[in-house]
């Protein structure tokens, strides 16, 4: 008796997974399993993508398979003939789903003899007719993925993998025979990869004057009192201070004092007063305290730097940057200057306007204050027709060079009429024409090439 000797590799069904995009993060976990056959199966409990309060953005989801069935197994040729081929092939199929994705993988090695088996000897368990394969196995691997239906994978439950196997055995080379099989064993690793990409997180200052770190969507959203991460409702409705700031680095503006219609004073609970307007109040503005407003004195209207107004006394104007308008002067009478900043158009050009004059104008509006030295305005983007009547959209420098012929920034390849090309075609009666290839050959002329011209003589 010997040892078998493995001569065909396990099979995998299953397509390998993709690498990694550039710029995502993977995380994995990896889970063992191991059951009896056949058949076996095992369910395989991984956790939930945690998006970390939406910092993390799931983008794909990979599931990995990596198993074997093996068995320690002798046969013994119970034919009267000798068996030199005699051989032993184990074989199996192997499931694994996980939601939407399924994986099949097919196994099978074959285990081959020094060709010594003789014929049955009539006695079971040794002799010349048995063979001892010792511990055979048959693996493969597999993998799928989905970028789809992402939601069914974030939270902070539980994923679970259904892993189901079966085999079985065969022996080559023998009309008859015995296999005996001990500790028949499915057993590998399942793996889940979560892809993902980081969402920076920055400094959010609230509606409260409070400051929180969290994504911009988060901050800028309107309060959620289903979030898990923030059951009060107290995150929404921000202004968020930029990508990689921190708290303590920046100093939110905080509710300012609100005049009642009795003339008493008291803070806000909002910046922007909105919930000081509500109580019919008049509202101060963001950091004014009620020990410098005197809400019984002369007031008026004060035009702030962004284009608002409110309702205060000149002091208090003075320390928001405003322009007071008088006392007794009224917002709804003020005419106060709108900011203007730059405005980029779709021809690449640059102006500064209000905001609203730039939107009426089709323009993209940069920013308050933002003056058009600072700003790069797209170049202009459009069709580009090229000589064999083709068109591409892209901007005009690169359709310049590539010889096309630009139809305009903001045009479209679906309405614009590219000229096809047109050349030299000499007719049959041995006169020349200016036209198009398909135009030359349809009145029976040889066509000279595009852009070539009637100069040379037909022959």
């Amino acid at each position: 008796m010997g040892r078998g000797i493995a001569v065909i590799a396990g099979i995998g069904l299953a397509l390998t997974s993709a690498s990694a995009p550039a710029g995502l993060v993977e995380e994995s976990q990896t889970l063992p399993f191991a059951f009896p056959l056949a058949p076996g199966s095992a369910a395989l409990v991984f956790d939930q993508f945690d998006d970390i309060g939406g910092s993390r953005e799931l983008r794909r989801v990979t599931i990995d398979f990596d198993g074997e069935i093996n068995a320690r197994v002798t046969a013994e040729n119970d034919s009267p003939l000798p068996a030199p081929e005699f051989a032993l092939n184990i074989a199996g199929l192997y499931t694994v789903e996980a939601r939407d994705l399924a994986i099949l993988v097919g196994l099978s090695e074959v285990f081959v003899t020094d060709g010594s088996v003789g014929p049955s000897d009539g006695i079971p368990g040794s002799g010349r007719d048995f063979w001892d394969f010792g511990l055979v196995a048959a693996g493969g691997t597999g993998s799928d993925e989905t970028d789809t239906d992402l939601d069914a994978f974030i939270g902070d439950g539980s994923i679970v993998a259904d892993v189901n196997a079966n085999g079985g055995f065969s022996v080559l080379g023998s009309t008859d025979s015995t296999i005996i099989t001990m500790d028949f064993t499915g057993e590998g690793t399942v793996t889940i990869t979560y892809a993902f990409e980081e969402i920076p997180t920055g400094a959010c200052c609230l509606p409260s004057g409070a400051c929180v770190e969290v994504i911009q969507t988060r901050c800028e959203m309107a309060a959620d009192l289903t979030d898990p991460l923030d059951p009060d409702g107290l995150i929404g409705n921000g202004t968020y201070q930029g990508d990689g700031t921190t708290c303590d680095a920046v100093m939110c503006p905080q509710p300012g004092a609100c005049c009642l219609p009795d003339d008493t004073c008291v803070p806000a609970h909002e910046t922007g007063g909105g919930d000081c307007t509500d109580r019919g109040g008049r509202y101060q503005g963001d950091d004014i305290p009620c020990a410098i407003v005197d809400c019984a004195g002369p007031m008026g209207a004060c035009c702030l730097p962004d284009g608002s107004c409110l309702l205060v006394n000149q002091k208090v104007c003075a320390i928001l940057g405003g322009l007071y308008q008088g006392t007794g002067t009224s917002c709804e009478a003020a005419e106060c200057p709108q900011p203007k900043g730059a405005c980029c158009f779709v021809s690449g050009t640059c102006g500064v306007f209000t905001e609203r004059v730039c939107i009426g104008l089709g323009g993209t509006f940069v920013g308050d204050g933002v003056p058009c030295a600072a700003v790069r305005c797209p170049p202009p983007f459009g069709a580009c027709c090229f000589s064999d009547g083709a068109c591409e959209m892209m901007e005009i420098a690169p359709c310049v060079d590539a010889g096309g012929l630009f139809q305009g920034a903001g045009t479209s390849c679906r309405t614009a009429e590219c000229p096809a090309a047109q050349g030299a075609c000499c007719l049959p009666d041995g006169t020349c024409v200016f036209r198009t290839e398909d135009a030359c050959d349809a009145a029976g002329g040889d066509y000279q090439g595009d852009w070539t011209d009637c100069g040379m003589p037909c022959k």
